[in-house]
């Protein structure tokens, strides 16, 4: 029992690689380790010139605070308690002001309408459209949808940034064409501003057809009152998103032109190129030290 454990501790002894015998190897083999981390630097940098790059535009924006009534027209409701339903008035029938705005931010819709509006599928999928005849190069099951538009659009050149605590937001647009980027980016949020203001022009004003409609039923003062005053909250909510371009969103700083590529990050590049060939150069010094002391030890079986 003895012998066998002296045997295998011995056998453990000769497998094992140390340090010393291991940059003696890398010092005989210096000519290959030199060849492979020149040939990895070689291709790390050829690879880096040969990307695409990408440019990243922002625009940094901010939420109105005043822009829905929510607040206001709930607290009115409030107020009626059951005198609207003693009166026969279905107050449920009226639009919801809550707002949307950042919901509208991240919609798939917001995406949907940028890309047709701007006809952008040929853009997104350049390889797969044919610009001297105008028309798709590959099947009709192939053919690049709105939806694979969305896809690509949302995944790779769109992002929204939200900080909680300052209630900054920050739309981002990353591009191969740096002034497209930057125009992709201001034109985005202004489709989203465009798009919560048309939204509550259309709630308040079918708001206020109803209320009208109501405050001509209904012989009670104080609902009247109340609902005078829920016309009067709808009313100003048209008046404001008839004036205000910027509805939901203040723009704090609006995209420019980036004049640096954001990707590839060519430095970066090469130095991970070249220390990846400096890790294959020692994983193949390794294995032939260790294969050469196994064939050693073949040969030599006492």
């Amino acid at each position: 029992m003895r012998q066998s454990q002296v045997f295998q501790a011995a056998q453990r002894s000769d497998d094992d690689v140390s340090l010393v015998d291991f940059s003696r190897a890398l010092l005989a083999d210096w000519r290959l380790v030199g060849s492979t981390i020149g040939i990895a630097a070689v291709l790390s940098v050829a690879l880096a010139l040969i990307l695409t790059p990408r440019y990243t535009a922002e625009t940094v924006i901010v939420q109105k605070n005043d822009q829905s009534s929510g607040a206001g027209s709930a607290a009115m409701l409030a107020r009626l308690g059951g005198l609207a339903q003693f009166a026969g008035i279905d107050l449920s029938a009226l639009g919801s002001t809550t707002d949307s705005a950042r919901v509208t931010l991240h919609s798939r819709a917001l995406l949907e309408r940028f890309i047709t509006t701007n006809n952008l599928l040929p853009v997104l999928f350049p390889d797969e459209w044919d610009e001297t005849a105008s028309r798709w190069t590959t099947s009709a099951e192939d053919t690049p949808t709105v939806w694979r538009g969305v896809k690509v659009f949302g995944e790779d050149v769109y992002s929204v940034k939200e900080d909680l605590t300052t209630g900054v937001i920050t739309v981002r647009v990353e591009w191969t064409d740096p002034v497209i980027a930057a125009s992709w980016a201001n034109d985005l949020v202004k489709l989203v501003n465009e798009t919560v203001r048309n939204r509550a022009l259309n709630d308040s004003q079918r708001n206020i057809d109803y209320l009208n409609q109501e405050l001509s039923r209904t012989d009670v003062v104080g609902l009247q009152q109340v609902l005078y005053g829920l016309l009067e909250s709808e009313m100003k909510i048209v008046m404001l998103a008839k004036d205000r371009e910027e509805y939901a969103f203040t723009v704090i700083d609006p995209a420019a032109v980036p004049e640096l590529h954001s990707f590839p990050n060519r430095p970066l590049t090469a130095i991970v190129g070249t220390t990846l060939g400096a890790f294959v150069a020692m994983l193949i010094v390794l294995i032939r030290l260790v294969i050469g002391r196994q064939q050693v030890r073949e040969s030599n079986p006492s």
